[in-house]
Parts: C-alpha cells; structure tokens; sequence
C-alpha cells in the first residue's frame, strides 16, 4: 500500500509540473515582447501605461518604448521599438514591435 501511494505522489507531483511550467510558457509566449504585458496595456490609458512602466522613450510620432540596438550583418543595425497604439479617447488599442519610423 505505501508504494501504492508513493507512485501517487510522484505522478501529482510531476503533473503539477507539468502544469505550472505550460503556464509559465503560455503566459509569456502570448506576449509581444517579454517585458510588457500585452494583455495589462489593451484597454489602458496613457497615464496608466506611464505609471506602471515609467515614461515613453519616445512619443513624437507614435509612444514606445526602446528595446534593443540590432547589430545586423555589418554592424550597422537599426532600433527596435514597442509601440502602443492609442485611439482618440487615449486608451490603448494595438501593441507591435517596429523599427525606427522612416528607416
């Protein structure tokens, strides 16, 4: 009886495992880019989106935020942006990343 339990044991165990690590996987692999909750953002304000993750690194044509310098082949590379797009009434409406605007 006591093996009986044990394999039990052993068989929860390892699907809750199994269960905890897919969420994890899930959770971050439905986001846009891993540092902004894609699903938080939707539906949010400018002033929300502010106070949660600091000031946009740029807002001239469209809100986002820096993520990386890509190096490319040659060295040149070009910046990668998260952008937040806002309807009229300043909710968030689309997150995407993107280059620099116009190059």
């Amino acid at each position: 009886m006591v093996k009986n339990k044990k394999k039990w044991i052993i068989i929860a165990t390892m699907f809750l495992l199994i269960v905890i690590v897919a969420s994890v996987v899930n959770y971050y692999s439905s986001r846009v880019y891993w540092k902004y909750d894609d699903k938080w953002i939707i539906g949010r304000t400018k002033e929300e989106i502010i106070e949660r993750y600091g000031a946009f690194d740029e807002d001239f044509f469209r809100e986002r935020y820096f993520i990386y310098k890509d190096r490319g082949l040659f060295g040149g590379g070009y910046d990668t942006y998260y952008y937040i797009i806002f309807d009229e009434a300043n909710y968030a409406i689309e997150v995407y990343i993107g280059g620099h605007p116009g190059g």
